[in-house]
């Protein structure tokens, strides 16, 4: 969630923090969208710090339920925001998806499906990363379809290559890997690119 972290983080500081949020009237476009970025921030990188945690140590029901909270805080950040920009793709229909995502992913760990849960887990995890990025650039158009399909590419062969060992890379290795994939993916987004004033500008 490093990419969309950096968009959230690079439309902040080009556009300013929403100024008047104590104001009694009703926010304008503009300051909705920077709170819209304000939100997924604020959210997403606790969520991610947590995630990682409960990955390594997921005997310590203490993370996990961290966990959860910081997801559903994230979920519900996201949805609340987006329903004051009225975008109701990723106010409704990307989170609708990411729900069904999610339960074929909790039942598939229910009924015994290791395999299954994997590819729908990852599918849930791959739908909240758009989601995310959508969110933090400027609606879905903000997905350019070269690099969609790259981004696509590099993470499905990842959790391709990661689904043939017995018990998967080693924790630092696997983390490394990812760190790798997501400053390359960020420094490769179009829609990052965008955020940074031209030179000599």
């Amino acid at each position: 969630m490093l990419v969309p972290a950096a968009h959230a983080v690079t439309s902040l500081l080009s556009g300013g923090l929403p100024a008047e949020l104590t104001d009694p009237h009703l926010l304008s476009m503009a300051q909705c969208v920077q709170l819209r970025r304000a939100v997924a921030l604020s959210t997403l990188l606790p969520a991610c710090v947590i995630s990682l945690a409960a990955w390594r140590w997921p005997q310590n029901q203490a993370y996990a339920a961290i966990d959860r909270g910081c997801a559903r805080t994230f979920f519900a950040g996201l949805v609340a925001t987006n329903l004051l920009l009225q975008d109701y793709e990723l106010a409704v229909a990307c989170p609708a998806g990411i729900l069904l995502l999610y339960g074929a992913s909790a039942a598939s760990e229910h009924l015994g499906f290791p395999r299954a849960r994997l590819w729908t887990h990852a599918s849930f995890r791959c739908a909240g990363f758009w989601w995310a990025y959508a969110s933090c650039c400027n609606g879905i158009e903000s997905i350019q379809p070269w690099y969609f399909a790259l981004t696509m590419a590099a993470y499905w062969a990842h959790i391709g290559w990661c689904s043939t060992g017995s018990k998967g890379p080693h924790y630092a290795s696997g983390c490394a890997v990812v760190a790798v994939m997501a400053a390359a993916a960020t420094l490769m987004s179009p829609a990052l690119q965008l955020q940074w004033p031209a030179v000599g500008t």
